[in-house]
């Protein structure tokens, strides 16, 4: 300003003329440029750097000269018109992210004409919201045998397109409505613990999973009796019919099962 008047930016020629006692005069000329103040760089504060969002609306705020214009841009790209900043330098706006990804914050801010550099980036990243999972049944640490039954719960608000259910990685279900209840012969592993994994994956394409520990317990099969090496061969009953309280003949003899060939003095058992 200039004796309270301001000035907007450009070049000025200023006249000071002296008069003395008697009425003499002096004239002097100075000539003076007149510029804007270069903002500094803003510094944002929203969203803080880093952050993973799950809503594609953002607010960006930050601060700033008091007053500025302030252009924020997104990838590069200037969003939206520029916002004044308050009388104490604050400032923010709204984006909406178009989808899914990574993506970086800058902004700069002007006085009158004059344009600031460029913020720091603030790089973030969206993500749409995973879908809730948990595992109803067994209990996490559970002792199971036999065949088990999983259970689990997903919800999502854009619904719940399939839930699978893993045991070490491997699928033992792949549902697409509820309820999410598989029967899984636990006697397909050994006995000791297992992950249990239950993904699901949202209308929007998000997917969420739980993991937990069981302990599979089996009991071991009945040992295998090994095979005599011979067996028994019936050659003839006496009577063929018989009724009532009837003495009854069974004649035979032992065989080598692998020959063929009659064993003597074997021991049979009927």
């Amino acid at each position: 300003t200039l004796a309270g008047t301001p000035l907007q930016p450009g070049n000025y020629s200023i006249t000071i003329t002296a008069v003395d006692t008697r009425g003499n005069t002096t004239t002097s000329q100075i000539g003076i440029v007149v510029k804007w103040p270069i903002p500094a760089a803003p510094t944002i504060t929203s969203p803080s750097n880093g952050v993973v969002v799950t809503d594609p609306a953002v607010t960006v705020s930050g601060t700033t000269a008091a007053l500025a214009y302030v252009q924020v841009f997104l990838n590069g790209s200037p969003v939206g018109s520029p916002v004044r900043a308050s009388g104490d330098g604050n400032f923010y706006t709204q984006l909406q992210l178009p989808a899914p990804g990574s993506y970086q914050i800058t902004a700069n801010a002007r006085l009158g004409g004059a344009f600031g550099p460029l913020s720091q980036p603030t790089v973030f990243a969206y993500e749409l919201p995973k879908p809730s999972v948990v595992i109803n049944s067994p209990p996490a640490g559970a002792t199971v045998s036999g065949t088990v039954e999983i259970e689990a719960a997903a919800v999502d608000s854009s619904g719940i397109a399939s839930v699978e259910i893993s045991v070490d990685g491997t699928s033992v279900g792949q549902l697409t409505a509820p309820p999410y209840v598989v029967r899984w012969d636990s006697s397909t592993v050994t006995n000791a613990t297992h992950a249990l994994t239950v993904t699901a994956t949202s209308g929007r394409g998000a997917v969420g999973s739980v993991q937990q520990s069981i302990q599979v317990a089996n009991a071991p099969p009945p040992p295998v009796i090994p095979p005599t090496p011979y067996t028994g061969v019936v050659d003839s009953v006496t009577p063929s019919n018989s009724y009532g309280d009837q003495r009854i003949v069974v004649t035979g003899h032992s065989m080598d099962r692998a020959t063929g060939v009659r064993v003597p003095n074997a021991l049979l058992r009927f």
